[in-house]
């Protein structure tokens, strides 16, 4: 009786069945038009990020200038030990890999021992040894390299002063010869009355003469010079052979008395 009640209320056209069909679409279209909303989100996002993304990278290029990890589980490598580790190792716990696979296992560490057992000879505290021994002779050889550098860089700064000193002596000669130069150019004016080419026959000529006054001017004051020494040399000669006969006639003086 149950049975063939509820087939009458499930029949085509009863009240029930109607109200149900009614609430099953309104239940679909509540989720359709939530699943849109929600696309709708999803893209609206992706679309304001588009716009701040003022440099133009992809997301994952972005990411990677940013530091972040993406994660890539669906990816082949992405499973592989290796690359987990180094996943790990850049980005911690962030990366969401659990870290103890970090560390070597069991058999990985069973192996490296096996390895280095036959590829060094020795025991474990001789490696240890002979490790910090190369350690300490690099950290020597680099302090010995530095040590080299600072003294040539302070030997440089020696070269450059003393360059600097050559450059300024030249500098002050071409000045001096400049001005010296003026000076004649402006004595062949003022002589001949006129601006005239220093190039001219007349203006070498008289250069030529003015050369050879200044020539015979610095031999006369060389050789006033060389004389004024000569007799300062003479008269302190004559005075310490003076003093000499002094001191001797004194001495010869006292052990008479």
């Amino acid at each position: 009786m149950m049975k063939g009640g509820v087939l009458v209320m499930l029949r085509k056209g009863s009240p029930f069945c109607s109200s149900t069909m009614k609430l099953q679409k309104e239940v679909i279209n509540a989720t359709e038009e939530l699943k849109y909303e929600a696309e709708q989100q999803i893209e609206d996002q992706e679309r304001i990020l588009a716009l701040r993304n003022k440099s133009g990278l992809r997301h994952n290029h972005l990411a990677i200038e940013k530091g972040q990890f993406l994660s890539s589980q669906d990816l082949p490598y992405f499973r592989s030990v290796q690359f987990q580790r180094r996943v790990v190792a850049k980005f911690g716990v962030n990366s969401g890999v659990n870290i103890g696979i970090a560390w070597d296992t069991k058999e990985e560490f069973k192996s490296k021992l096996e390895y280095w057992s036959l590829a060094e000879e020795g025991s474990g505290k001789e490696l240890i040894e002979k490790a910090w021994k190369e350690h300490n002779d690099r950290r020597a050889a680099s302090l010995e390299e530095d040590r080299k550098i600072q003294k040539r860089v302070a030997n440089n700064n020696k070269e450059k002063e003393s360059f600097l000193d050559r450059l300024r002596k030249k500098n002050e000669q071409q000045r001096i010869a400049r001005e010296e130069k003026e000076k004649l150019m402006a004595e062949v004016r003022e002589h001949f009355g006129y601006s005239i080419d220093i190039r001219s026959p007349e203006a070498k000529a008289m250069l030529e003469e003015k050369a050879k006054e200044q020539k015979k001017l610095v031999k006369e004051a060389k050789k006033k010079a060389k004389f004024e020494k000569a007799v300062a040399l003479s008269t302190l000669k004559a005075s310490q052979q003076q003093q000499e006969s002094e001191s001797v006639t004194t001495s010869e003086g006292k052990s008479e008395s």
